[in-house]
């Protein structure tokens, strides 16, 4: 008589034949096995709690990457840096140009003070800064909303599914790269001067990423509608296409394309590392909003 074997990943009760993970389709080995990359990427010597994640067991060092160091108190907490950095890059801009906030200010020398500080152009390698300043800085408070609110509902998901590294490292990379082509494609091709700011293609990217990942997770479109990620990513992208070949103005389409193009690359890769989510209910609720 075969004794009954529970599985430590999902559970489950196998005889001895279908006892191993392999053997009965596991489907908690490869979530294991990608929080382990996770650990191992990360050099943390954290231990799996329920749900997923790690909790510390012992101290890590010192340093950037040591428990008193700056990359330990932004472990996990990405995200919400990231939205306090919008915000009070967007209070520096207040400060340098009034007439984000107020409609009137000083003027001329405000605005090229604005964007010699803040927007990314054709001439950015005169002002170098702008290719991280421009990320983080908006043209309003509803352009600022806006993107904080997909950010703030969808920049955790990702964050705790992939680790804070790899996270980060998309929304600077997505931010850059999308606002490089957008101003490099219409001074180059059209012989048009165009300016971006803004973390919307960083944003793109994150949700392509995440619907490579979890095609099915459930989002509220307007905090009403409910859909797979998947539709709200693809009217996403309808829209920029059709504002890009359309030469609407005041959005930079061709950021947010090439950002959401960088998403699904990356998104692929983690797929195939092991990182895709389970297909189990996981609702978020988002709002299909655009940015300015």
């Amino acid at each position: 008589m075969d004794m009954p074997y529970h599985c430590s990943y999902c559970n489950s009760v196998h005889c001895e034949q279908h006892r191993l993970p392999e053997a009965h389709s596991c489907p908690g080995k490869s979530e294991a096995e990608a929080r382990a990359r996770e650990r191992r990427r990360s050099g943390h010597p954290g231990v799996d709690v329920q749900g997923g994640g790690w909790t510390d067991s012992e101290p890590s060092g010192r340093g950037i990457n040591g428990p008193s160091g700056l990359w330990d108190k932004l472990q996990g907490n990405v995200t919400k840096y990231l939205l306090f950095a919008i915000v009070g890059v967007f209070v520096l801009e207040s400060v340098v140009e009034p007439r984000l906030l107020t409609g009137f200010g000083p003027g001329e020398q405000a605005n090229r003070l604005f964007n010699f500080l803040f927007v990314l152009d054709a001439g950015w390698w005169t002002k170098p800064w702008t290719l991280l300043t421009s990320v983080f800085a908006h043209g309003g408070l509803g352009h600022l909303f806006f993107n904080g609110i997909i950010l703030f509902f969808f920049g955790p998901l990702l964050e705790k599914r992939i680790g804070s590294k790899p996270f980060l490292g998309l929304v600077l990379a997505g931010g850059v790269l999308a606002g490089l082509t957008q101003v490099t494609f219409y001074s180059t091709f059209l012989g048009k001067e165009s300016g971006v700011l803004g973390i919307s293609g960083a944003l793109m990217a994150v949700m392509g990423a995440l619907t490579v990942l979890g095609p099915h997770i459930r989002v509220l479109i307007f905090f009403i509608i409910p859909a797979p990620l998947w539709a709200m990513t693809l009217g996403y992208a309808a829209l920029d296409l059709l504002g890009f070949l359309g030469g609407g103005g005041g959005i930079a389409h061709l950021a947010h394309l090439t950002g959401l193009a960088l998403g699904l690359a990356a998104g692929w890769r983690w797929r195939q590392e092991g990182y895709a989510f389970p297909k189990r209910r996981t609702q978020i609720q988002g709002g299909m909003q655009r940015g300015l």
